[in-house]
């Protein structure tokens, strides 16, 4: 006896086709606008610091971040079997796609989390949270305690605990 599916498809929920164009057409959206979010950064410091006009500043930025991210795009198909990284222990099998979320995963986000909280907890001097935040000195006292040694400790936990288990 066959096993019985226990999902279900836009195309079998009434307006199906309609909330299937809706979904992605918005799912699009929200990814553009992320896009968007990100390439400002670089595209205001490209403007403020080299004097570019903004329309070149955006084109390049663009241009530079798509064709960053060939490589992986390529990694699921012509460099599939491809493993920069094969004579290391641990990265064998590894493509580009595998190498880059490793380094964003395992690297960048908790040294990113690391950096974050210290600053919070260190340089930022303490009105500022309190006043952004909207804190009472209670609340305040306990954030500035969490950022400045429960944070770091934890992140460098996790972040280490591969290596433990």
């Amino acid at each position: 006896m066959a096993a019985a599916h226990s999902y279900c498809s836009f195309a079998q929920m009434p307006f199906g086709r309609l909330t299937a164009s809706a979904f992605y057409v918005l799912l699009f959206v929200a990814a553009l606008a992320s896009a968007i979010s990100m390439l400002e950064l670089v595209v205001a410091m490209l403007v403020r610091r080299l004097r570019w006009r903004r329309t070149v500043a955006a084109w390049i930025a663009a241009a530079t971040c798509f064709g960053a991210g060939i490589p992986t795009l390529l990694s699921f198909n012509l460099w599939s079997g491809w493993f920069p990284l094969s004579g290391i222990e641990g990265f064998q099998h590894a493509t580009v796609f595998d190498l880059l979320d490793y380094l964003t995963s395992n690297i960048l986000l908790p040294v990113g989390g690391f950096a974050i909280a210290l600053f919070a907890g260190w340089a930022i001097r303490d009105g500022v949270l309190t006043e952004e935040l909207r804190l009472g000195r209670t609340s305040a006292a306990a954030l500035r305690f969490t950022l400045r040694y429960i944070a770091p400790i934890g992140i460098g936990l996790t972040a280490l605990a591969p290596f433990w288990i």
